[in-house]
């Protein structure tokens, strides 16, 4: 099909107004513009144009895919012949819509400013807002090839820093020392005076590791669809999508990164520790992680979708605290530091990642040897040995509801410790101490985001150009979504000491159909003939010699079973989610108590053994002690192997799975007692109002998980002498 030249013109035309209009990229990469036309255009001569438009596009619109194909070509060889005129205006809407930076001024923040940057070959130019005064209100300026921005506030130390956390910490590095048991109390026949069976552990757990597959290398496809927005002589909105071109390339993620130049220091206001409920403890934290953004503006802008970068320039000891080299240098000589379960030795030299791993206690002087050979030193489970970060991790898996790992690297001068890669967690790149030049990529495919399980390692050749090209000092911090690839290396001259934060490891929803599926199938077994009956006589050989009919009524009777599934799910989505925290039960590091949850549990309070062996401070509960749990996620119920289970974190060990899964055996009857508290968190609940039928058995019941740490009461009544 071909289209007249004024035809042509007037399409042209329309695409010039609606790209000012969008200030965007032309949906054409060269504009169209009637040739020779020097004068403006009449009032009736775009009426009559905007007509043609219309009419134009009604037509496109019912043609096939050969029609539009021509158009495509016709008005790309008009492309090449014509050089377009921009307008003042235009010119100046015609700034990369991928950068911009804005500027606000506060009470609490000075020279706020964003940056969303776009890789470009092309130099763009940054527009910045400035509103330093009300004095200065709506002043704008513009500062070319600036591709970050600046919010001055800062924080110098993390919440968990403050005296009242350590001493919430102080000791807690010498958590795996063995615990003394308890003698078990034993239910009576038919109603229990106890509804706390003995603790129990679970035998036989199977270790899985899933094998990661290498994927096959698949070039991005350059797609896009441009739609252009028309109005017909009607008034009603159409659009045209032309054919996609290979010319045009995919939408890349956007680069959020802020900048922090001011010192002031908030962190008493924003103590974590202060919060009596464990969730907000955990969500003010992690707001200081990644200070000045909100929690919720990370989630809605770059959880799981885009990287963030948050830099300090004024403030580079804002993480110092937390971990430093002579701290490490310490962890080495005075705990018993393994080589392959703590720490490893690596190298990634001319596109191949080796390990050094030895035998043995990983002897500092052993260590360090390794460094100054170029090598760098990963430690594992670094919380087991280092309080700071067990506090950091153990409050933020409150908030995010899932474990919260951590690895620290420590790498030499002009060196890289690991090849190109993918993990299959959201990570946050703390920087400590020296720099580290980092580059990160975008998922090469659709199977690749968001993956649940990290990639092999990459050649250069395989990962393509970076969307972020950074060197992180110390104070920055960068994240980046699961299925970003990413390669760190050091700078000349330059150590780099960082800890990357992990969370939601195998947290999304296919893990919790997972466990859900097979829950609701039995279900469905048990109670729906349909799922009871056979399959055809002859099924095994349907799909390979059976006709269209058999195929037909094959598939329509399985889809008609998984939506008859549906309502079964629905009714076994609880258990599945029951499943998943008791597997983050099993995961969680056990949590860091204040000096004053700890004389209200069992941890800190109770009976004590002076000289002599006199017992003091016997705790006695009645029907008005006050009590709550001692953190929002301490247990969890799950009903397995015919009981119910009250897993709990309260004394995993500090390395990942040293240990197998805590519970407690629970009577049927205080489930609802378990369910309230529960509900009432972070609230003291009166002994009194748990419903419970057997109130005989409520007390030994809040005395046993009183014990076991679950609980803190907010008044012990103690006696001061054991007879």
């Amino acid at each position: 099909m071909k289209i007249s030249k004024e035809p042509v013109s007037a399409f042209a035309v329309y695409s010039e107004k609606f790209k000012q209009k969008k200030k965007s990229k032309p949906v054409i990469e060269n504009g169209v513009k009637k040739i020779n036309k020097t004068k403006k255009l009449g009032s009736d001569l775009k009426m009559r144009q905007m007509k043609e438009i219309g009419a134009i596009l009604k037509h496109l619109a019912d043609k096939s895919n050969v029609a539009n194909n021509e158009i495509v070509k016709n008005i790309t060889e008009t492309n090449s012949k014509i050089k377009l005129k921009h307008s003042k205006n235009a010119s100046q809407q015609e700034k990369s819509p991928f950068n911009f930076t804005e500027t606000v001024s506060s009470n609490t923040t000075n020279n706020f400013s964003i940056s969303l940057n776009k890789p470009s070959k092309k130099a763009t130019k940054t527009m910045k807002l400035s509103k330093e005064s009300d004095d200065n209100k709506g002043l704008k300026t513009f500062d070319e090839n600036d591709k970050s921005v600046s919010i001055e506030q800062n924080i110098q130390l993390g919440p968990y820093l403050n005296k009242s956390f350590e001493n919430g910490i102080n000791g807690l590095s010498k958590h795996n020392e063995a615990k003394t048991g308890k003698p078990s109390k034993k239910c009576k026949a038919g109603k229990p005076n106890n509804l706390l069976y003995p603790k129990k552990t679970c035998n036989d757990r199977e270790n899985s590791s899933s094998k990661v597959k290498k994927m096959k290398l698949k070039k991005t496809k350059d797609i896009t669809s441009n739609n252009v927005s028309s109005l017909r002589n009607n008034g009603k909105k159409e659009n045209l999508v032309l054919k996609k071109k290979s010319g045009f390339k995919t939408k890349l993620p956007e680069i959020n990164e802020f900048v922090v130049k001011n010192k002031k220091d908030d962190s008493q206001e924003r103590d974590c520790m202060d919060q009596k409920n464990s969730i907000l403890a955990g969500e003010s934290l992690f707001e200081w992680l990644i200070f000045p953004i909100s929690q919720q503006d990370f989630m809605r802008q770059n959880w799981e979708k885009r990287p963030l970068l948050i830099q300090r320039e004024n403030n580079r000891n804002y993480f110092s605290e937390v971990l430093s080299t002579p701290a490490i240098d310490a962890m080495l000589r005075e705990n018993v530091v393994c080589f392959t379960k703590h720490l490893d030795i690596t190298s990634y030299t001319d596109g191949v990642r080796e390990t050094h791993n030895v035998s043995g206690r990983a002897q500092p002087n052993l260590v360090w040897d390794f460094y100054s050979n170029g090598c760098s030193v990963r430690l594992l489970n670094p919380q087991a040995f280092l309080p700071k970060i067990h506090a950091l991790n153990a409050t933020l898996q409150d908030y995010f509801g899932c474990f919260v790992g951590a690895n620290v690297y420590l790498t030499p001068p002009n060196s890289q410790g690991f090849a190109p890669h993918y993990d299959d967690i959201e990570a946050f790149v703390l920087q400590i101490e020296g720099k580290k030049h980092w580059k990160v990529y975008p998922p090469r495919n659709d199977k690749e985001v968001l993956p649940r399980f990290s990639s092999p390692n990459f050649s250069q050749e395989e990962i393509g150009e970076p969307i972020l090209d950074v060197t992180l000092e110390p104070g920055d911090l960068l994240y980046f979504p699961r299925g970003f690839i990413h390669q760190a290396s050091t700078v000349e001259g330059e150590h780099s000491l960082h800890i990357t934060l992990s969370a939601y490891q195998k947290t999304a929803w296919v893990d919790l159909l997972e466990k859900t599926l097979p829950l609701a199938l039995k279900k469905a077994a048990a109670e729906d003939v349909e799922f009871r009956r056979g399959l055809p006589r002859d099924y095994l050989n349907i799909e390979h010699r059976g006709g269209d009919v058999e195929k037909k009524a094959f598939t329509d009777t399985a889809k008609q079973l998984v939506a008859r599934l549906g309502h079964f799910l629905s009714l076994s989505l609880g258990a599945g989610v029951d499943q998943m925290g008791a597997q983050f039960m099993h995961d969680a590091l056990p949590p860091v108590l204040t000096s004053e949850e700890k004389e209200k549990s069992s941890l800190g309070g109770g009976l004590r053994m002076e000289e002599n062996g006199k017992l003091v401070n016997r705790v006695e509960f009645d029907m008005d002690t006050k009590v709550k749990l001692v953190r929002a996620n301490i247990c969890r119920l799950a009903e397995e192997e015919d009981e119910v289970r009250l897993y709990h974190c309260l004394d995993n060990p500090l390395e990942y799975h040293a240990d197998e899964p805590q519970f407690l055996v629970l009577h049927p009857e205080g489930i609802p007692a378990i369910t309230h508290l529960f509900r009432s968190y972070p609230a003291y609940v009166q002994v009194q109002r748990l419903p419970v039928d057997n109130k005989e058995a409520l007390l030994p019941l809040i005395s046993d998980l009183w014990d076991a740490g679950l609980l803190v009461a907010k008044q012990l009544q103690t006696s001061p002498q054991d007879d």
